[in-house]
């Protein structure tokens, strides 16, 4: 416990961020009125001010109670840190008396993204018209466009005036699906906004300087150089990723490629690039640093550049904690002060975090610095249990330990968050991390070339051969046998579990305390036992999915650790990879052709005592001469019949309505159900519906 009490008084910064990161999850999660946490800091502080006044010798026995204190004001200003970055709670928010058909003043923050039929990019709504005033209000949506109803390069910091609704944004409530909603509130986006031609918007070009389009400006210059020069559309897309993080013409199954096999944050900006971008600005500075007058001057040339750097590279959570973190090293240098690493870890978290505490539930943000920290603690254990005698060999097991090191304390949360593990991942940052260096600097080269064309097309050639062999590298270990563990699903106490057998492991290797491995391995029997449960709930579960496909509805039958799926083969690969697989991590299931007791046709399917009927146009329910029964019904949107007519002749217990049916239609099918007192599922509204089965249903 002392060695604990010392390294948290080396660490200041650590014994604020703690509390405060407790206040920030609390803020999101558990509803404090703003009067019962304003008493509570009022209660608080009024001790503490007492504490100043009493002799020391008291305050000395008293400091525990005065650390409670002051551990709670910090978890308190933690929680008034999220509710004030929640744009909902603030007086001027556009859903605040916001009505359908108002015109709204929006400025286009981010450039236009495309997808599969429209393009897409976040917008702050800057006011509206209410009773024929402009009223400024505040909030952001996202803002979609059809093709050629607004021109794709329209410049970020621009206006747009338009009446088109503002829509909610919604989950597709599929099982294990990602969840689009939460992930937009957190970016500050509370709401959708669809044009569909140039009719529904007006454009308002604003010609005044703006610091966020010239940095735009700044990468598209870039982009469009490394477009220029470099072969390929799949070597030019990876080489813009890399550099700026630009993922927008980066191939999809290359990047899953690179996700599969562990070498996912070569492609992701972050501490590398920029401890590498550091390393260079440094070499060319060194005369200036080396000079005591004219190092503040170094200073700020290499501070500029390094930020620079990350507001073009997109100012990731990643990104912008390296950045922090090198301007902390870089102070304290030419201060000609010695920090402590943990500090200005915990230090840049907290600054972070104070500027934006959603930036705690980004994925970027956790894995960034679990892997610092992990490398920090780990490396040199790791390192110091080979000894090389040869440089090169030296070198690559560096290599290998730093890549092991990373890998400790982020493979917890990325299982966690992606629900698979890298298997090979050593064998592939072995070749692919210096490749990868070295064509950054390449491309950093490139661009310096910029004033002679023959040498940036031949340094452009010699890229694309580079990034063609790294691309090649990682398909073949892609394709090993093994080389991806995926469908793990574990649950927050599982992860928690894991990082006390990774405490409880360092902690009896490195001291060689036999009890400390004995409790890592029994927690970890514990974290085995919780799978093993898992799994034996898994084998007996049986549930009736309808899914909330682009396509359109598809049913799925659970049964076990078997997972039936309607006209599996008509699905797109992304639709099954990104809306259906979800779903057998999250049921520990694999895909079955035929379940046991399933019979499945075009407009009914039975399975065990369950019959589910599907209403569409290929079904006239007026030539069904003798009443049926059904427990479940789906409506798709092209149903012929009329809802009354459907349940007179069909005993119905649960009623579906697909989403992709008229507004009036969906009306009546409603109304006729409240008429017959059957519970209604609105896929529109509701998203997939999801139930479980009894395996012997009751009569009666």
């Amino acid at each position: 416990m002392s060695a604990i009490f010392i390294f948290t008084a080396r660490v200041p910064a650590l014994r604020i961020l703690i509390p405060m990161i407790s206040g920030i999850i609390a803020g999101e999660y558990v509803n404090i009125s703003d009067t019962g946490v304003y008493i509570s800091i009022g209660v608080l502080l009024l001790p503490l001010v007492v504490f100043r006044l009493v002799p020391l010798y008291v305050r000395y026995r008293l400091q525990l109670i005065r650390g409670i204190l002051v551990w709670l004001l910090i978890f308190f200003a933690g929680w008034m840190l999220i509710q004030t970055s929640k744009v909902t709670a603030k007086e001027n928010w556009y859903g605040h008396k916001y009505q359908e058909g108002q015109r709204l003043l929006l400025r286009m923050e981010e450039p236009f993204a495309r997808r599969a039929k429209s393009i897409k990019t976040k917008a702050a709504v800057v006011g509206r018209w209410q009773d024929k005033k402009f009223k400024r209000v505040t909030g952001s949506v996202w803002f979609y466009s059809a093709p050629g109803a607004i021109p794709e390069n329209y410049p970020v910091g621009n206006y747009v005036i338009t009446s088109q609704p503002i829509q909610p944004v919604k989950n597709s409530g599929n099982p294990g699906g990602f969840d689009y909603a939460a992930y937009s509130q957190r970016q500050g986006v509370t709401g959708q906004l669809f044009v569909r031609d140039s009719t529904q918007v007006i454009l308002v070009r604003d010609s005044s300087f703006s610091f966020k389009r010239e940095i735009i400006a700044w990468r598209e210059a870039i982009l469009y150089q490394l477009k220029k020069y470099i072969p390929g559309k799949e070597e030019a897309g990876l080489a813009e990723a890399l550099l700026v993080g630009y993922k927008e013409d980066l191939d999809e199954d290359l990047l899953r490629s690179y996700s599969n096999t562990g070498v996912v944050h070569v492609i992701a900006v972050s501490g590398m690039h920029l401890a590498l971008i550091y390393w260079l600005i440094q070499k060319l500075l060194a005369p200036l640093a080396a000079v005591p007058r004219t190092k503040w001057i170094s200073f700020i040339i290499v501070v500029s550049l390094l930020w620079l750097f990350s507001l073009i590279a997109g100012g990731a959570a990643s990104i912008v904690r390296a950045a922090v973190m090198f301007t902390c090293l870089l102070l304290g240098q030419t201060l000609s002060r010695q920090s402590n690493i943990y500090n200005t870890l915990a230090a840049s978290a907290m600054l972070l975090l104070c500027y934006d505490p959603y930036w705690l539930w980004d994925a970027g943000f956790q894995l960034s610095y679990l892997a610092v920290l992990s490398i920090v603690l780990f490396y040199k254990p790791i390192y110091n249990l080979i000894y090389c005698r040869y440089r090169i060999v030296d070198w690559l097991w560096q290599l290998c330990a730093v890549t092991c090191a990373a890998q400790i304390l982020t493979t917890p949360v990325s299982i966690y968050l992606f629900h698979q593990f890298p298997v090979c991942f050593l064998f592939t940052n072995l070749p692919v991390v210096p490749l990868s260096s070295v064509i950054l600097i390449g491309e950093i080269g490139l661009l310096a070339a910029g004033f002679s064309g023959w040498l940036s097309e031949y340094a452009g050639m010699m890229l694309g051969w580079m990034i063609r062999l790294m691309n090649n590298i990682i398909y073949v270990i892609e394709k090993l046998p093994f080389a991806i563990w995926d469908n793990l699903n574990i649950s927050m106490v599982q992860v928690l579990l894991l990082y006390l057998v990774i405490g409880l492991t360092a902690f009896g290797l490195m001291e060689k305390s036999a009890k400390a491995l004995v409790l890592s391995l029994a927690t970890l029997n514990i974290v085995a036992g919780i799978r093993y449960v898992d799994f034996s709930r898994a084998s007996v579960q049986n549930r009736f999915i309808v899914f909330n496909l682009p396509e359109g509805s598809k049913m799925s039958i659970v049964d076990g650790r078997k997972q039936w799926l309607q006209q599996k083969s008509q699905l797109t690969p992304s639709s099954l990879r990104n809306n259906i697989r979800p779903s057998l991590c999250v049921y520990r299931t694999s895909f079955a052709d035929t379940l046991e007791s399933l019979h499945a046709s075009d407009n009914l399917i039975s399975y065990s005592c369950y019959r589910i009927m599907i209403a569409d146009s290929a079904l006239m329910v007026r030539r069904i001469r003798e009443p049926a029964a059904a427990d479940i019904l789906f409506v798709h949107g092209s149903a012929r019949d009329s809802a009354a007519i459907w349940l007179r002749k069909i005993q119905v217990n649960q009623l579906i309505i697909d989403r992709r049916m008229s507004t009036k239609k969906r009306a009546d099918w409603k109304a006729a159900a409240l008429k017959k007192e059957i519970p209604v599922h609105d896929m529109n509204e509701k998203g997939t519906f999801n139930s479980k089965l009894k395996t012997q249903k009751s009569k009666g």
